[in-house]
């Protein structure tokens, strides 16, 4: 599932760091397939100790990267918040219906003493 979930990452959403960030999570994916496929195997216990101290160190630096471009999105969904609403661009939101055709609906008179009453 992670590398699925990296894949996605790929080819979405773009942002300075995302190479590297990439990178990182697929090192650890591969730390992580290298001790679960090795758990059944007779390891030493020094091998598990050396996997997890590498894990740690790529986990942080993904972090970084990920606090990093989390700063990134924040201040550029802020800004865009920020002009909107400082503009007044939007003040208030209306629904239009779409037209249904090319033919147009009149109003019906049934009674041509109705026609003369004032609308409501």
């Amino acid at each position: 599932m992670f590398g699925t979930l990296l894949d996605e990452l790929e080819h979405n959403i773009d942002f300075k760091q995302k190479k590297d960030f990439v990178f990182q999570c697929r090192r650890l994916n591969e730390i992580r397939i290298t001790m679960v496929h090795k758990l059944t195997q007779q390891v030493f216990l020094g091998s598990v100790n050396h996997q997890a101290k590498a894990a740690k160190d790529v986990f942080d630096q993904i972090f970084i990267l990920f606090d990093e471009a989390h700063d990134f999105f924040r201040a550029c969904l802020h800004d865009i918040q920020k002009d909107f609403l400082s503009a007044d661009i939007i003040t208030e939101a209306t629904y239009v219906e779409p037209t249904k055709g090319s033919r147009s609906r009149k109003p019906q008179q049934d009674n041509p003493a109705d026609a003369a009453k004032p609308r409501r």
